[in-house]
């Protein structure tokens, strides 16, 4: 630094040092993904260690993944070297995932409906569990009457973050159907009124067998022999179906 002294003309100097000091050298660690029901936990990996971390969801070194929510989250960690006072920082990313799954809708089937492929639940590619369900396949029949809980699971690939939504099948029993052991008639009878199984308003086939629009008959003028008669009755509360058999 030199200085003239306007009165006099003359000059003088002196001199000082200036000293830049380096960054820290700071490194944070690599991006990484968690689930958003992963507990909260410390953030470590950065050096030099004693720096803060900052970012949606920390607080007090802490990562709350609910808190940051789903996406994509930049993290600051920052370091000031003690020794020279200078700041330095770098960022990593923290990826949050999170699984909505949704399942389809209650349903109901009958005890001797075939067995099914259970669709319907999203995001596809997960697996259902529950009563009577194999490799994908709901069979009433195994399952039983009642309500069953059928559980949809999906599970993000490469991750093992996951979610679950759960549905209701139910099986409804089938009526009590009951025949009479057998009928019986002449040849050259007239028709012979069919009502001897029950619940009544079911309906009839076999051979010989006709229907007015009001009542089931059976006409001997069939010819002499044994005829397989069917006799099916669908419940009206529960639109299931059984049948049983009896000679005629």
């Amino acid at each position: 630094y030199c200085f003239t002294e306007p009165s006099t003309g003359c000059t003088n100097c002196c001199e000082f040092n200036f000293y830049v000091r380096p960054l820290p050298v700071v490194e944070c660690p690599e991006d990484f993904t968690i689930c958003i029901d992963t507990p909260p936990f410390d953030l470590t990996g950065a050096t030099p260690v004693g720096g803060d971390y900052s970012g949606d969801g920390v607080s007090g070194g802490v990562f709350y993944p609910a808190d940051a929510g789903a996406g994509e989250h930049v993290i600051t960690y920052t370091f000031t070297d003690p020794n020279t006072g200078c700041t330095n920082f770098c960022e990593f990313i923290i990826t949050v995932i999170e699984v909505v799954v949704e399942c389809p809708e209650d349903m109901a089937v009958c005890l001797d409906d075939p067995a099914f492929e259970l669709t319907g639940a999203t995001p596809e590619g997960g697996f259902y569990s529950g009563p009577g369900v194999s490799g994908g396949w709901f069979d009433p029949a195994v399952a039983g009457v009642g309500y069953h809980t059928i559980t949809y699971t999906y599970v993000v690939p490469g991750t093992n973050c996951a979610g679950t939504c759960e549905f209701v099948i139910e099986v409804k029993p089938l009526p009590q159907v009951d025949c009479p052991p057998f009928m019986q008639a002449c040849e050259g009878d007239p028709k012979v009124l069919l009502n001897s199984a029950y619940p009544q308003g079911g309906n009839y086939f076999g051979p010989g067998v006709s229907f007015d629009g009001l009542h089931y008959w059976f006409d001997p003028v069939i010819g002499v022999g044994t005829y397989l008669i069917h006799y099916c009755f669908t419940e009206p509360s529960t639109g299931c179906t059984n049948c049983c058999e009896f000679n005629f």
